[in-house]
């Protein structure tokens, strides 16, 4: 899905992330943790 940022949480399970190049997708919480399906960019993540 390429990078992205967690937009918000949608209440105790679900997250929405902005994916910069596929837009908003909402993900569950549990599957994220389980699986590692994302990781933290860092704090100043190069542009582009």
């Amino acid at each position: 899905m390429g990078r992205g940022r967690v937009y918000r949480y949608g209440g105790e399970d679900k997250m929405i992330v902005l994916f910069d190049e596929i837009g908003y997708k909402t993900l569950m919480v549990a599957l994220v943790e389980e699986h590692g399906l994302l990781e933290p960019a860092g704090q100043n993540p190069p542009p582009g």
